[in-house]
């Protein structure tokens, strides 16, 4: 769900607008962090989701 926030923040807020800042260091290495743990922790061909 965070990386959904950060996307949406990014494309709609400008850099300098006050809740872009406020969560510019609360999602510092969102995506990097979110990405690695998709690759070390999901084996190929085994990913389930639950919805």
């Amino acid at each position: 769900m965070s990386e959904a926030v950060l996307v949406a923040a990014v494309r709609n807020l400008a850099a300098n607008h006050p809740v872009a800042v406020l969560l510019r260091r609360h999602f510092e290495g969102t995506m990097s962090i979110n990405k690695l743990a998709v690759e070390l922790l999901i084996q190929p061909g085994r990913a389930q989701w639950n919805t």
